[in-house]
């Protein structure tokens, strides 16, 4: 599964947002606090979410050069198992090209469509990060 979204900022700039491990919760509506441990591959991001439940994530693999870095799902709540994801900049004639994808296993007996119910957080998260990188300010305000 994989959502994209274009940019009109540089991939340097798009990649000091979204490649932030420690920086979710500055561009990502999802996440209401981020607390991480460690730096690197290695790293930890204890998520809360805005109904107060909890996530933990470990950065697996990071390429600055290429801007990119992936990170697996260890503890929480999610309607899947074996998440595991990456964000990535590359230029695009707008600027810069946001990918974020994932593979998971949807949970048995989930609640939700996991594919539907990740693919709608990625397309908020994304709007999110044009709109901060745009100065837009709000994702309701992007075109």
């Amino acid at each position: 599964m994989s959502e994209t979204i274009d940019v009109a900022g540089s991939p340097d700039r798009t990649w000091a947002l979204v490649g932030d491990f420690a920086g979710l919760v500055s561009w990502f509506p999802a996440v209401a606090r981020s607390e991480v441990e460690g730096t690197g591959v290695g790293a930890l991001r204890h998520l809360t979410l805005p109904d107060g439940a909890s996530l933990t994530e470990r950065q697996e693999f990071r390429d600055e050069k290429a801007r990119c870095y992936e990170y697996t799902a260890i503890a929480g709540v999610l309607p899947c198992e074996d998440y595991r994801s990456r964000i990535a900049v590359t230029p695009s004639s707008s600027g810069s090209r946001i990918t974020w994808t994932a593979t998971f296993t949807t949970s048995a007996g989930a609640p939700v469509d996991a594919e539907a119910f990740i693919r709608e957080v990625y397309r908020e998260g994304l709007a999110s990060a044009k709109a901060k990188l745009e100065g837009g300010g709000t994702p309701g305000a992007v075109a």
